[in-house]
This record gives structure tokens, C-alpha cells and sequence, in this order.
């Protein structure tokens, strides 16, 4: 028998195995097994380095175009995004150049990992202290992607009233949110209702991405 036979009967046997063994996991064992695949994926798309393109597709959204119109909205304003949690992410580099609006925009990157920060220039804050290290009223875009909301063990309604409290009124936040072992995981409006009592000019709506992640986008007036 040769060996790439040999080998695809081992593969077909692993399989067999593989199928068994899920048959005796009951419902609750086998929605924990997906929920941990799910959130192996989403903790190594943080660590890796994502760009425009991809942030652009992860959150259904155009954020040349949204910043293109931020900046005709407040015409006589330097356009400020956050990147909440950007990690390793180069979405910054990809939105000045294709925005092309020289000094008129700027991006802040967060991170709560220190040595991350100071190894790449991003600004040490988790997204309960952006008032703090910020202030009110600052940014014009927020974007988190799976980041800081979802994976560090945040007060997920205080991180939410920080980003609402820190965005400019006519602006926009886009929060990607998903299971996570290590944090609050996937937030939902009914999850932030009582928060957004206190913030009546914050308008949010949810999209369902998957079965384990939404998108919130906020809309401040």
C-alpha cells in the first residue's frame, strides 16, 4: 500500500474519531467547543496585523468615506478618530493615506497592553479611561474592533458611556463586539439599556455579524 494511501486513511480514521466524539458531547459541551474555536479566532485577529481593508469589511463599513464626511460636516475642524484596542493593527496608515486630508486627521491608537504601546507608539488606556485621558467631546470616529470592550475584563456599560461621553455630537463610533473567555464578550442594547438612559442624544443600532459577535454603531447628535 503506498504512503499517500496510508495517509488518507488516517485522516478519514481521525475524522471517524472526531465525529464519535462530538455524538457524546451533549448540546452544552458542544455550544462551549464552538464558542472557544470561535474566540481562538477573534483573540488571533487581534494580535495580527489587519488593515483598512479588512476593519472596513469586518465592520460592513466605509471609513474613508465616513471620514471624507466628517470632514465636510465641521469644515473648519482637524478630524480626530480613535482606534480603541488597535493592537498591531495598521488601519491608521491605510485611513490617512487613502483619506488623504494631511494634518486635518489625526488617529489616537489605544491599547491596554504597556509594552505594546511603547513598542509602537500607541497611547496606554484602557476603554474605561478614555474620558479621562481624553476628555469629553473629542473624537469625531471611534473604532473598536474585538478589542479592548470585548477582551480585558472591562465594566463593559462604563466603557460604553467613556466612548459615547469622548465622541464629538455628530459623530460616529462602530464597536465590534464578540464572545471572549478572558471579557465581557459580545454586548448587545438590551445588555447597555440602562447606560443609555443617561445619554439621550446616543443613538445606537445593533447588527447581528454571527451567531457570537454584533456591531453597535453609535450616533451621537
Amino acid at each position: 500500500m503506498s504512503s499517500r494511501r496510508i495517509l488518507g486513511l488516517r485522516k478519514k480514521q481521525r475524522r471517524k474519531e472526531k465525529r464519535q466524539k462530538n455524538i457524546l458531547l451533549t448540546e452544552d459541551e458542544r455550544r462551549r467547543l464552538v464558542e472557544s474555536k470561535e474566540n481562538q479566532r477573534t483573540n488571533s485577529d487581534y494580535l495580527s496585523v489587519r488593515g483598512l481593508g479588512r476593519i472596513n469589511r469586518e465592520h460592513k463599513k466605509n471609513f474613508v468615506e465616513i471620514v471624507l464626511d466628517l470632514a465636510k460636516k465641521f469644515p473648519n475642524q482637524q478630524i480626530q478618530v480613535l482606534d480603541e484596542g488597535a493592537g498591531r493593527s495598521q488601519f491608521h496608515k491605510g485611513l490617512v493615506q487613502e483619506a488623504r486630508l494631511g494634518e486635518r486627521l489625526k488617529v489616537v491608537r489605544t491599547d491596554i497592553d504597556k509594552k505594546l504601546c511603547e513598542a509602537n507608539g500607541l497611547v496606554h488606556a484602557s476603554p474605561e479611561e478614555l474620558v479621562s485621558k481624553f476628555g469629553r467631546n473629542r473624537f469625531h470616529l471611534i473604532v473598536s474592533s474585538f478589542s479592548g470592550v470585548t477582551f480585558t475584563k472591562v465594566n463593559q456599560a462604563n466603557a460604553i458611556a467613556n466612548i459615547i461621553e469622548s465622541l464629538k455630537p455628530g459623530g460616529i463610533a462602530s464597536i465590534e463586539t464578540g464572545f471572549s473567555t478572558s471579557g465581557g464578550g459580545k454586548i448587545t442594547v438590551a445588555r447597555i439599556k440602562k447606560i443609555l438612559k443617561n445619554y439621550p442624544n446616543a443613538f445606537v443600532t445593533e447588527n447581528q455579524l454571527s451567531k457570537n459577535s454584533t456591531m453597535l454603531t453609535i450616533r451621537k447628535t
